[in-house]
C-alpha cells in the first residue's frame, strides 16, 4: 500500500509542479527544489514499512534493521534516479510537443527549461551522458526550429524578378534548396555564413529574416546549441 501511495504522490506532485513551471507560475529554482523534495518524500513513504518505532513527541525513530537501512541508501538513490529519469523523459516530450511558434522568444524559453531539467537531473545524480541523452530532443528541436525559421522568413521575403510571372516558383524553389543545403551542413557556423551568402546573392532581406539569423547566431555563439554535428533535414520534422 505504501508503494502505491508513494507512486501517486510522486507522479501527481511532479505533474503539478511541471504544469506550474510551464505556465510561468513557478520559477526554475523552486521547481527543482519542490520536485526533488517530492521525490524524496515518495521514496521515504515507499520505505515506511521499515519503521518499527516512530515517536514524534521525542523526535525519535528506530529502524527494525539498522544495517539493512544503511545498505538501502544506495537502493533509494537508484529509485530516485529512476523516478527522475521518468519525469525528465515526460517533461522533454511535453516541451517539444507544445506549440513551438508561440512568441519570438519561444525557443529561448525551451532552452531555459532544458537547462533547468538538466540541472534537476544533475542534482539527483544522473550521469552527464544520460542527462544529455534525456534533454537531446529539446536541443534537436530548438536547432531545427531556428534553422526552419530562417528558411520560412527567406521564403516570405521572396519576390519574383521583374518580367517573371508571380506564379513561376522555379527561382524561389531553387533558392530554398540552396538555403536549406547551407543550413543543413554539419558545421553550423559555416552553414549560417553560407546561408547569408545565398540570401545576399538572391537580394533577400526583411526585419524578420534578420532577427531569425541573429537569434540563431546568438545561441550558437553562446554554446547552448552544438556548433557541429549532424543537422536534421529541414524538409521534415527533426529526428529526436
Amino acid at each position: 500500500m505504501s508503494n502505491v501511495i508513494a507512486i501517486c504522490l510522486g507522479v501527481c506532485g511532479v505533474a503539478l509542479f511541471t504544469h506550474l513551471l510551464q505556465s510561468g507560475s513557478l520559477g526554475s529554482g523552486w521547481y527543482t527544489t519542490l520536485v526533488v523534495s517530492t521525490l524524496l518524500l515518495a521514496v521515504a513513504i515507499s520505505r515506511i514499512d521499515m519503521l518499527q518505532v516512530l515517536d514524534l513527541k521525542n523526535l525519535r525513530v528506530t529502524l527494525r534493521e539498522i544495517q539493512q537501512a544503511k545498505s538501502d541508501i544506495y537502493a533509494k538513490a537508484e529509485e530516485l534516479q529512476t523516478i527522475a529519469i521518468g519525469v525528465a523523459d515526460f517533461s522533454a516530450a511535453s516541451i517539444v510537443s507544445e506549440n513551438r511558434w508561440a512568441g519570438g522568444d519561444h525557443q529561448e524559453r525551451m532552452l531555459r527549461r532544458r537547462d533547468d531539467l538538466e540541472r534537476f537531473l544533475d542534482n539527483v545524480g544522473v550521469s552527464k551522458p544520460r542527462r544529455e541523452e534525456l534533454v537531446r530532443p529539446i536541443t534537436v528541436t530548438v536547432d531545427w526550429d531556428l534553422r526552419k525559421g530562417i528558411l520560412a522568413n527567406a521564403t516570405a521575403a521572396w519576390k519574383p524578378s521583374p518580367g517573371h510571372a508571380p506564379t513561376d516558383t522555379a527561382a524561389r524553389d531553387a533558392m530554398q534548396r540552396r538555403l536549406a543545403a547551407a543550413l543543413e551542413q554539419p558545421d553550423r557556423v559555416t552553414g549560417l555564413a553560407r546561408a547569408e551568402e545565398v540570401l545576399l546573392e538572391c537580394a533577400l532581406s526583411s526585419e524578420a529574416l534578420s532577427q531569425s539569423i541573429e537569434r540563431y547566431r546568438s545561441v550558437l555563439s553562446s554554446g547552448r546549441l552544438p556548433r557541429t554535428g549532424e543537422a536534421d533535414d529541414l524538409s521534415r520534422p527533426p529526428m529526436r
